[in-house]
């Protein structure tokens, strides 16, 4: 079975321009990823479970690309020598370690795959913008529009239409589909740098777009009240 897949893959990107379909398959699916937002809860309890969920099929899908995708497209020796990287990489080594003396063990592996799942992504993500600046540009921009569909219901909501609502309402608002506040403030703080990164990159009227972006994402995460986030912010 894996071998017929494996097949299927590499026919498709070698009847086509193998380099312009694997950018664009990237693109689409590093876009999917801003669309966890989105998802609906459905009959599940927890929308964080499903969140969880998605973002491992989209590793694995990304994965796949990157995979059969040719080496020389790929700047390789710039991602693996990167200090970040490697810090990362140690910083998520030891938190394995550290399962061992957990007093909660089960707890532990559950928090750990968790870990596992968002430096996946974080390689994943490493490995695609480093191949080339057009990629990291269309995620940026896809991210900023999709950012202001995101925040914007929820700064009308804010500020608009619960007006005398009460701190608990207001709560909900703020952290919409996130789980909690302070998911949503480190989301926003994750997703500012890309917009800023087009402000900068363009010189037009289309700097507007990105400011707009901006100032939603800094009227949501005030309010969240996560310190961190807001002194990351400051600085």
């Amino acid at each position: 079975m894996n071998k017929k897949i494996s097949l299927i893959i590499k026919s498709f990107l070698d009847n086509n321009n193998s380099q312009e379909v694997s950018s664009k398959l990237i693109i689409g699916f590093l876009i999917s990823y801003l669309l966890i937002t989105f998802l609906p809860k459905g009959l599940s309890i927890d929308i964080m479970g499903i969140q969880w969920l998605y973002i491992s099929l989209i590793n694995i899908a990304i994965g796949i690309i990157i995979y059969y995708s040719k080496k020389k497209e790929l700047e390789w020796s710039k991602f693996y020598f990167n200090k970040v990287t490697l810090l990362y990489t140690t910083f998520v080594a030891l938190c394995g370690i550290s399962i061992f003396f957990a007093e909660n063990q089960i707890e532990g592996i559950v928090s750990y795959v968790k870990l596992l799942t968002i430096f996946c992504a974080f390689l994943l993500l490493s490995i695609t913008s480093n191949s080339k600046k057009s990629i990291l540009l269309n995620f940026s921009i896809a991210l900023t529009i999709i950012f202001i569909f995101e925040m914007l219901p929820i700064v009308l909501k804010y500020y608009l239409f619960n007006l005398n609502s009460t701190n608990e309402i207001l709560s909900k608002i703020i952290k919409a589909n996130s789980g909690n506040v302070n998911i949503m403030a480190s989301t926003i703080m994750l997703k500012l740098p890309f917009i800023m990164y087009c402000f900068f990159y363009f010189k037009n009227k289309r700097q507007y777009l990105f400011l707009v972006a901006f100032l939603l994402g800094t009227l949501v995460l005030f309010p969240t009240g996560s310190r961190t986030n807001i002194l990351s912010y400051v600085l």
